[in-house]
């Protein structure tokens, strides 16, 4: 309902929270609930009224526009209105988790490439060795401290006795 007058406020918010429940709920609300039922429908009309009574026939005929109960009327409009502005929401894709476990190359860290003095083989440096990553949930995070000694005898400066 577009309106601005002040006397159709209370009929205007009845009609929007009327539409908003039924496109929530898929059905209309209860002719007995206290807020959207046919007694705060009344009090709404009410407040427009200069009297502030209101007559069986002008409750039926305000049904019947609105569109409460069988009747198709404003209210229907407003809750189509009011889907057709709802944002659509896509569902997430799911991600399909992958079986394979990636291969890792790392330099052996075996002796250099010959003989030992006993005749057996030893590993070329350069040959790598794969590796798969091992499962763990425990992460290490790098530590800021110095020794002050390190630092003192690693430094460049002298210092006097």
């Amino acid at each position: 309902m577009n309106t601005a007058d002040p006397k159709m406020a209370a009929l205007s918010a009845y009609a929007t929270a009327y539409a908003q429940y039924e496109l929530a709920n898929g059905v209309a609300p209860p002719a007995d609930d206290p807020v959207l039922g046919d007694a705060a429908l009344m009090a709404a009309l009410a407040s427009a009224t200069k009297t502030g009574t209101l007559s069986p026939e002008a409750l039926g005929w305000a049904k019947d526009t609105l569109g409460i109960g069988t009747a198709v009327g404003t209210i229907d409009q407003m809750r189509d209105a009011l889907a057709a502005a709802a944002p659509v929401t896509e569902e997430p894709v799911a991600e399909t988790p992958t079986t394979e476990t990636p291969v890792t190359e790392t330099p052996a860290t075996e002796t250099p490439t010959g003989e030992t003095a006993d005749g057996t083989e030893t590993t070329d440096p350069a040959t790598t060795v794969e590796t798969t990553p091992t499962e763990t949930s425990e992460t290490t995070e790098a530590t800021d401290g110095v020794d002050a000694t390190e630092t003192a005898a690693t430094s460049g400066e002298t210092t006097s006795p």
